[in-house]
């Protein structure tokens, strides 16, 4: 999802190949992570476990799965929520491997479930077919199915006041792919 991250991501890379400035990405990256948290993950554009604030990144491969994205059409603010006294700041940290072989968490799930009952619901519904996720600070789920269809029969029965869509998920970004990084 990404936000502000992705799209400051893709005015640097758009504006160095239209420019023909010729910066590295590793470069691009270095001058990303001054203008916002996870700008680096999307300048390299490849899947990637990130760490600190999306500026060390240890790429990975993952199996092509199928998603369905939930906007339950509320805004939320990062800068809120990443300041909230009962944010949990204390997870543990894991290994790479570990990470890749358990489900993961997302310390902001806790919170917004709390903060947000449209969240709290459509994500106990969503779970009841497929494993969902609230996307970084939200207010996004993402929800991870083998198949097109099978994620297609559950954006046919989401509330009316909830957008979505289904997607394929990708180990390279399409703007890499079409520039050819």
């Amino acid at each position: 999802m990404g936000g502000g991250s992705s799209n400051a991501a893709t005015v640097l890379i758009a504006l160095n190949t239209l420019w023909n400035i010729n910066f590295t990405l590793l470069q691009l990256a270095h001058f990303g992570k001054k203008l916002g948290a996870d700008v680096p993950l999307f300048i390299m554009g490849k899947t990637s476990i990130a760490e600190g604030i999306g500026n060390i990144l240890y790429p990975i491969k993952t199996k092509k799965k199928w998603y369905l994205i939930t906007f339950p059409n509320i805004k939320i603010s990062t800068k809120e929520i990443f300041t909230h006294p009962e944010l949990q700041r204390n997870s543990k940290r894991k290994c790479i491997d570990l990470l890749l072989k358990t489900p993961f968490t997302n310390d902001f799930e806790k919170l917004l479930k709390q903060k947000f009952y449209k969240i709290k619901y459509l994500l106990k519904q969503l779970t009841q077919y497929a494993p969902s996720r609230i996307t970084g600070t939200g207010s996004c789920i993402f929800s991870e199915f083998t198949s097109k269809n099978d994620a297609k029969k559950i954006l046919t029965i989401l509330p009316r006041n909830v957008f979505g869509f289904v997607t394929r998920s990708s180990n390279t970004s399409i703007l890499h792919k079409q520039l050819q990084l």
